[in-house]
């Protein structure tokens, strides 16, 4: 059964093409949902191997991500189930489910972003004030969505501004602090830096990308089967590349850092340096394992 929203017009369709809706995204979200169990259980294992500050942390909530979209993949295979008996579910109970699934991977989603963004801040935490708000707004957005699915095109585009700005100022500090040091700590240090800065900015616009697309297909008016193919297939990869997005930069940091700690000796730095640059870099430290 096709994603519901009364306030978008659709085109009427067959039981055929009811039931071809139902299965390619089902089949779109499985392959997807197969990447990231490869990419979970390696960036589980980097992050027991580092066991960095936060890490049990880290694994609880990167764990509950996968149940959810374990769960989603379940739900999916269960309409498609349903589409092809003659047991019926009705069209909002089915949006209601999907829809909610949705936002809580998102929101545990962002609540790992902000959670690197946190660390990678301190102090200048001011900076999180935003992102936080947005995270706040979308729970409350997430549960009206529930009620009135009408509203799931402003939760989505809270989450695609929330991500964009999470991405780009944590990996804005990283580049920050890389001009910094890379004159002191040499091309080593300099090209480690570039590898974390590059993994975040480029993992964390994965998801952005699709809720873009997913965004445009939700506000055109679904005016033929093609149309609304593609709008449920962007809908069923969104919630997989959620855990693609997070488990992808830490795989990517894992494997193409060979020290993800960074810690600046105070000796190494030359009197040039004001005391405020000192304290940036002395109490900075880039943590792969706790994002």
């Amino acid at each position: 059964m096709p994603f519901n929203n009364d306030d978008t017009p659709s085109v009427s369709l067959n039981a055929r093409e009811e039931f071809d809706i139902a299965v390619y995204p089902t089949v779109a979200q499985l392959f997807l949902y197969g990447i990231y169990v490869s990419l979970f259980g390696v960036a589980i294992s980097i992050t027991l191997a580092r066991k960095r500050r936060f890490y049990k942390l880290h694994i609880f909530a990167s764990t509950l991500l996968f149940m959810i979209c374990t769960a989603s993949a379940i739900a999916r295979l269960i309409l498609v189930g349903l589409a092809s008996s003659e047991i019926s579910m009705s069209a909002h109970l089915q949006t209601s489910l999907i829809i909610g699934i949705h936002c809580l991977a998102n929101i545990i989603a962002d609540a790992l972003l902000i959670h690197r963004c946190y660390h990678i801040w301190i102090p200048n935490r001011y900076v999180l004030y935003f992102p936080i708000l947005g995270f706040f707004v979308n729970i409350g957005l997430g549960i009206a969505t529930l009620v009135i699915p009408g509203l799931y095109w402003i939760f989505m585009l809270v989450t695609l501004v929330e991500n964009l700005y999470l991405t780009a100022v944590t990996a804005g500090r990283i580049w920050y602090i890389n001009h910094g040091s890379r004159a002191i700590l040499g091309s080593k240090v300099n090209t480690r830096y570039n590898v974390i800065a590059a993994s975040i900015l480029e993992s964390g616009l994965l998801y952005p990308l699709v809720l873009i697309v997913t965004s445009i297909c939700l506000a055109l008016p679904r005016l033929s089967f093609h149309q609304t193919l593609m709008f449920n297939v962007m809908l069923g990869i969104q919630i997989p590349i959620v855990g693609i997005a997070q488990s992808l930069i830490i795989v990517r940091i894992g494997l193409g850092v060979d020290d993800s700690n960074t810690v600046f000796n105070s000796k190494e730095l030359p009197d040039s340096w004001s005391a405020h640059r000192q304290r940036q870099c002395l109490s900075y430290e880039i943590r792969t394992d706790r994002e």
